[in-house]
């Protein structure tokens, strides 16, 4: 089943945007690939193409955008021709895996709620089958000859501080001001620390 995407909000408090609208056509078929784009995204994304004069003048582009009701598995075979011509190869699922992580926590740190974002990545990204894949350089640093936590795509430390959130209840209200201050400061942190990782993965891939 394909699921909506939720929404990207800008930094300024502006109105909220699909988050399609920012991904770029690579990005775009990496969340295809990992059957996240609904009908109603793939009518978005379509839209935005030929806005921008990206569907080399491909008429099904123009035939899709802002359609209702496109039925993802009906138009599967077309969107995937659409994809391989506008980013001129396909994608396997390991890149589209680190591409749409990447992604996510892009519109995280750009977001105007950072606990939202986190909370779309673990809703989107939480039970991937590919843990593995990621290893978050950090867990090199902090207790490398000990069990730190499971790999989860290098969301470990990210999943840490955001769920640290729940272990201040207790604090008095300006207990609790002085620790959310400081655990969003380390959430970013670990955000911007992954998201870096993922670029120097991703370039590593393309180049070998």
């Amino acid at each position: 089943m394909t699921v909506n995407l939720s929404c990207y909000t800008s930094q300024d408090g502006g109105a909220a945007i699909p988050l399609t609208v920012v991904a770029s056509p690579l990005e775009v078929a990496a969340l295809w690939r990992l059957n996240l784009l609904s009908g109603e995204d793939i009518a978005i994304v379509c839209m935005q193409w030929l806005e921008q004069d990206l569907d080399h003048g491909d008429p099904n582009i123009a035939a899709f955008a802002g359609q209702p009701d496109l039925v993802r598995e009906e138009i599967a075979p077309i969107f995937e021709a659409i994809l391989t011509t506008i980013n001129g190869r396909s994608i396997d699922r390991d890149e589209a895996t680190l591409r749409a992580l990447r992604l996510y926590l892009a519109s995280t740190l750009k977001g105007d709620d950072l606990l939202r974002g986190v909370q779309l990545i673990i809703d989107r990204l939480a039970h991937s089958s590919d843990r593995r894949l990621v290893w978050n350089p950090r867990r090199s640093r902090d207790r490398p000859d000990e069990v730190y936590a499971e790999q989860n795509l290098g969301l470990e430390y990210v999943y840490g501080r955001y769920y640290a959130f729940d272990d201040i209840g207790h604090l008095s209200v300006e207990e609790q001001a002085v620790a959310e201050a400081k655990l969003h400061v380390d959430l970013r942190e670990s955000v911007q620390e992954l998201h870096a990782h993922l670029t120097a993965m991703l370039d590593d891939k393309i180049q070998s």
